[in-house]
């Protein structure tokens, strides 16, 4: 159970606290709030940042780990539009090398990502060793072959749910134009990338692969903003999540399992301009 309290003599009765909080644990009482339940507490910090006296006093967050929000930092809607809307997927990368600090900038970026209940279930795996990076290009290589023999094997079709059957046989050619492309010395699984960054999570782990995509997400977008590109590797991810070889070669424990990759790089080429998406489809309720 989380220690939880708050200082009757810097509380400013203002009850943004008990209105603030998701789990419903802070209660109105005429003056400090009562702590109803502190069990359900999920250490989101949304009491201690809401606080702008500090009356919050929680277990999980030390006064070092807590800082004063600048306004001065605030982006407009305008420029977060326009990080959205320019951001694209990179697959030409320089050979230079990233820098061990914008990749932890990357990273920084991507735990603050939300998670369910705040459990922040996604670890991080860092590649840049080149031969590691071969291997692993490899092993998709031979992980995509042997799905299209799957594929092929009508014994293994009719054994499927129809609508798997079905996307079976969307994926077959996809897969089929990747191998012979890497076949003829094209690599379109990797595409140069000189890091892959890996998000995996304990197995069992409440809403992990949802957790690692949405930290992936944040990753990308901070990628973008420093000036690297980077692409979300699909196939290094269904070769990851679908075999052992991967996560054994990064000495991922065997009780983890990988839910989502990112390819980062320096972006060979800038792009100059932005095209308009289809139109969303919505339904006003």
């Amino acid at each position: 159970m989380v220690k939880l309290e708050i200082n009757p003599e810097l509380y400013e009765n203002c009850n943004k606290c008990v209105e603030i909080c998701p789990e419903g644990i802070l209660k109105r009482n005429g003056g400090v709030p009562e702590i109803v339940d502190n069990g359900y507490c999920m250490s989101c910090g949304h009491c201690v940042s809401i606080c702008s006296v500090s009356a919050i006093i929680h277990q999980n967050f030390s006064k070092k780990s807590i800082h004063n929000i600048d306004p001065n930092l605030e982006v407009s809607t305008d420029h977060i539009l326009e990080i959205l809307r320019t951001r694209r997927s990179i697959r030409s990368f320089k050979s230079n090398k990233v820098e061990k600090e914008l990749l932890e900038k990357i990273i920084d970026a991507a735990n603050f990502a939300p998670s369910a209940k705040n459990k922040q279930t996604t670890k991080y795996a860092v590649v840049q060793d080149e031969h590691t990076l071969d291997a692993i290009t490899k092993i998709t290589f031979n992980f995509m072959k042997e799905a299209i023999k799957l594929f092929n094997d009508p014994s293994f079709i009719s054994s499927v749910d129809p609508d798997e059957a079905k996307i079976f046989s969307t994926i077959k050619p996809s897969y089929a134009h990747i191998v012979n492309a890497y076949e003829q010395g094209n690599d379109m699984i990797l595409h140069n990338a000189p890091v892959l960054l890996f998000f995996y999570a304990k197995k069992g782990a409440l809403s992990a692969e949802v957790n690692a995509n949405l930290a992936l997400h944040n990753a990308a977008l901070m990628s973008a903003g420093i000036g690297l590109g980077s692409f979300y590797a699909g196939y290094i991810t269904g070769a990851s999540s679908r075999t052992e070889y991967i996560g054994k070669l990064l000495n991922i424990p065997d009780n983890h399992e990988i839910h989502a990759v990112l390819a980062i790089g320096y972006p060979k080429f800038q792009f100059k301009q932005w095209m308009d998406k289809k139109q969303p489809v919505i339904k006003w309720i």
